[in-house]
């Protein structure tokens, strides 16, 4: 189960106003809950993020961890995702306290000139504080995100991210090159002429680099822009990439539940009418079914090291990898992209750096 959280621009609001916002907000969420009518046990794994969810206070954070557990007991992992600048030590006492099992902090860089690139309110120390303040409450399994190819840094810069990060001895760490998503402000810019964007050479260095540094330290790659400490691989995630069905709650949120995929509003306030008024949070639906749901596996499998393991995928889809595809597996055999391995097929290393394009041929 997903939960996740839509931004809203709280700098806008006073501090009433966003406090009966969030009252709103949680009750939305367990009441949209409450709607799958899932029996206690029934969910393994729980991922609040999608946002910044530690701006909300320990009081409605409590409220809200609370609401979950009473409506799906206990969890084998729980994550929730935090901005390093929004956590202290009681702060992950609390969630620790309430179920929470696995912490994933936003760091996205340990550089002060990053940060500030990035639009991050504060400086590196901060990320190192939430890190000791997530040990000191007793957290034993935590990730951060690291992000790669900003514009204005270079080779050393991204190097010393890496050591730092390993340094600072988490259990999981995720890298991934910056995007410029449309609608945000760095799109903006790079639209205007505002930005240079790192080249293709050098984006590919800082993801190999951090492939072969992570491995060399422990952490063993398990997806395209994921690795984890043996027994850490964060299990919500890949449920995604086997492509096997999830419930999302709350505004923007996506689900893939009973052979179809359903999006929640992105807009708060009409998440927030629909789910008051005693609607379903969703407000698209697409059945996904035969040869669109074999492609869909196909793709999200390939993103996996282990990548598409054959009985699995039949025993999911009903079809056999290789007879759907076996004209672009044999190309992309031949052209290094794919290897066989014992128990199906999977993206090469070198192929690792542009999955997205090999990918592609599978949709």
């Amino acid at each position: 189960m997903y939960c996740g959280f839509y931004s809203v621009p709280v700098s806008q609001m006073d501090g009433e106003e966003f406090a009966l916002l969030q009252k709103r907000y949680i009750s939305a969420v367990l009441k949209e809950l409450d709607q799958y009518n899932l029996k206690n046990g029934s969910v393994r794994t729980v991922y609040i993020g999608g946002g910044s969810p530690s701006i909300l206070g320990i009081d409605t954070v409590s409220v809200l961890l609370d609401g979950i557990a009473g409506r799906l007991g206990e969890v084998s992992e729980f994550t929730f995702e935090a901005n390093p600048g929004q956590i202290d030590a009681e702060y992950c006492s609390v969630l620790l306290n309430h179920g929470v099992n696995r912490l994933s902090i936003g760091v996205q860089s340990f550089n002060d000139k990053e940060l500030r690139y990035l639009g991050r309110p504060y400086p590196p120390q901060t990320a190192l504080e939430a890190l000791a303040a997530a040990r000191e409450s007793g957290f034993s399994n935590v990730s951060i995100d690291l992000i790669f190819a900003i514009p204005q840094t270079c080779k050393e810069d991204w190097q010393a991210g890496i050591e730092k990060a390993i340094a600072a001895g988490v259990e999981h760490i995720s890298a991934y090159s910056l995007s410029y998503d449309r609608g945000s402000r760095l799109y903006d810019r790079l639209k205007k002429g505002e930005i240079t964007v790192i080249d293709e050479e050098t984006d590919r260095w800082m993801y190999e680099f951090a492939i072969d540094r992570l491995q060399e330290a422990g952490y063993r790659q398990y997806e395209i822009s994921n690795f984890a400490k043996t027994g850490f691989e964060c299990e919500h995630n890949i449920v995604y990439w086997k492509n096997t069905g999830y419930i999302g709650i709350g505004a923007g949120a996506a689900s893939f539940y009973n052979g179809a995929r359903y999006h929640n509003p992105d807009n708060i306030e009409r998440y927030l009418k629909r789910i008051e008024s005693g609607g379903s949070g969703a407000s698209t639906f697409r059945a996904v079914s035969g040869s669109d749901f074999a492609s869909e596996t196909a793709v999200l499998n390939l993103r996996l090291r282990r990548g598409v393991v054959l009985e699995e995928y039949k025993s999911l889809t009903g079809m056999d990898f290789r007879d759907l595809y076996s004209g672009r597996i044999d190309m992309h055999m031949k052209n290094g992209n794919i290897e066989q391995t014992h128990a199906g097929y999977r993206l090469t290393r070198e192929a690792l750096a542009v999955a997205d394009n090999i990918l592609c041929d599978f949709c």
